[in-house]
């Protein structure tokens, strides 16, 4: 008889559920802040990009109650369409927060989801700095349970593992309890979605997967919280996301050293736009240039 899998995904949901603000260091809470800071500038830069028009022109012709603002507008449209496209958004520039063990930008998702349903339920400061923290140890730690395959395999992180990042912070500010918690990531892994095809002509679906991302995770932790069921296991189901999304999982990583540090301290922020691994080669051709007073009209 088959070993039962150990329940990676309760275990993980149990002690995020348990999170509060007073459990954050004073560097959790500066990073946090700093990170939802540079979020919200570099989101700004995007409003007028031709994907943030189209996603706008479209939240604003689907309708809904005036919950959440559009980053950079004045317009405000369901918490839903917030997140997606603001989630977007983030991704526009090439600027948004990046973490290299997983080949992220958790921020493009957990912040959007953050801000968006915080703004609905007027949640207090502390507890969304607290659902963000949340978000990210358990976007990142999915990531790191299926990663590097799942990259290689096609998968754009920022669409898939995001998901779970959003629905972990929408469901905290929400107040799910435990088990509606679970579900949430439950229906969020079944919405896990986003690949690479947009690559050769670089596609707006590059920003729809993030946008996604935070719409599918604030889509399920709303549909928790109304008695919607998913899974209590989405992570080491036999028919989950670790079974499915690689060739080979790290079930072990979604629950390592939980809280020890709390793994929002890994994200970095980029300092040009583009993939954050060549911006050494781009110090390199800068410093190469200064030294030789390099000009662009003798290249």
């Amino acid at each position: 008889m088959a070993e039962k899998p150990k329940p990676y995904t309760r275990i993980l949901g149990k002690f995020l559920h348990k999170l509060n603000y007073r459990d954050l260091s004073k560097n959790d809470v500066a990073v946090t802040k700093s990170l939802l800071l540079d979020y919200i500038g570099y989101s700004v830069a995007s409003v007028e990009e031709k994907p943030a028009r189209i996603l706008q022109g479209l939240a604003a012709e689907m309708g809904g109650p005036a919950e959440a603002t559009i980053i950079g507008t004045s317009k405000r449209v369901s918490a839903v369409w917030a997140s997606l496209v603001n989630g977007s958004m983030g991704h526009m520039t090439e600027l948004d927060d990046t973490h290299r063990g997983t080949q992220s930008h958790m921020g493009d998702s957990v912040l959007p989801a953050a801000l968006a349903v915080g703004e609905k339920t007027k949640a207090k400061g502390r507890d969304v700095l607290a659902a963000i923290v949340a978000g990210y140890d358990c976007g990142l730690r999915a990531g790191y349970s299926v990663m590097p395959s799942h990259y290689f395999k096609g998968w754009h992180p920022s669409g898939t593992m995001n998901a779970f990042g959003a629905a972990m912070t929408a469901g905290k500010i929400l107040g799910l309890s435990e088990d509606q918690l679970l579900h949430s990531l439950g229906l969020a892994g079944t919405q896990t979605a986003g690949n690479f095809a947009h690559v050769p002509i670089r596609g707006m679906s590059k920003d729809l997967n993030p946008g996604k991302g935070a719409l599918n995770g604030v889509l399920s932790a709303f549909l928790a919280r109304d008695g919607f069921t998913g899974s209590f296991d989405i992570f080491e189901s036999v028919k989950g996301f670790m079974a499915l999304y690689a060739d080979r999982s790290k079930p072990e990583k979604l629950i390592a050293n939980l809280g020890k540090p709390f793994l929002v301290g890994e994200v970095a922020h980029k300092k040009y736009p583009g993939c954050f691994h060549i911006h050494s080669s781009r110090e390199a051709a800068m410093d190469i240039a200064k030294k030789h007073d390099l000009k662009a009209a003798n290249i």
